[in-house]
């Protein structure tokens, strides 16, 4: 197990990357399996793993199956970021539509393209490696 928390901007994160139900608020950090946390790094501006920081002081968390009707698995780790970052060279740096006047890409244009939920922080992650490589 891993210990991870949760340093992002908003008071709370509900993990949109692997769906996992779980709800950090900021600061806190929860415990998740090995696979688990080696994802959540993948998102510097948000999770980071203070395992070696900070013993566990939480029980596990069982996990939570899906059921049945869930609709297939969203992308996740880099095939996540990819695909955000094939969405994002779609829209037109242009538009009022796709970009805010700061010129960071509009969350829902980026969802409207994926098919499924991201938030501002993983876009904007996305983006900004996205600048940084040219």
């Amino acid at each position: 197990m891993r210990l991870i928390k949760y340093i992002g901007r908003g008071r709370e994160k509900r993990d949109n990357v692997l769906r996992t139900r779980r709800i950090w608020k900021r600061g806190e950090s929860l415990p998740v399996t090995e696979d688990e946390a080696a994802t959540y790094i993948q998102y510097p501006d948000v999770w980071a793993d203070v395992t070696e920081e900070t013993p566990p002081q939480e029980p596990e968390v069982p996990e939570v199956p899906n059921p049945p009707s869930t609709p297939p698995q969203e992308p996740v780790g880099n095939e996540r970021a990819s695909k955000i970052a094939q969405a994002i060279g779609e829209l037109d740096p242009k538009s009022a539509e796709d970009f805010t006047a700061q010129g960071k890409p509009r969350v829902k244009r980026v969802e409207a393209k994926l098919g499924f939920d991201v938030d501002m922080e993983e876009v904007q992650s996305v983006f900004d490696s996205m600048k940084a490589d040219g």
